[in-house]
């Protein structure tokens, strides 16, 4: 599993946290290729630098209500 984000990353999750994000980077395959732990600090210089993928987020109440997951499409660089 490369740690970097010179691999070829078709699909991202993103576990958001309070102060920082856990990222979990798969190819075409699913293999998993990146998994790193951002601050919030470090997000947009990341994606900046990614060619264009799909990126799951997850979004839910303090309440705790259920779990949703967004997707988008991103194009950076």
């Amino acid at each position: 599993m490369s740690q970097t984000l010179n691999a070829v990353i078709a699909v991202i999750g993103i576990d958001i946290g309070k102060n920082s994000f856990h990222i979990v980077g798969h190819d075409e395959s699913g293999a998993i290729v990146l998994r790193q732990k951002w601050s919030r600090g470090q997000v947009e210089a990341q994606f900046a630098n990614m060619l264009p993928c799909l990126v799951g987020m997850e979004a839910f109440s303090a309440r705790g209500e259920p779990v949703f997951w967004h997707w988008l499409q991103i194009s950076c660089g």
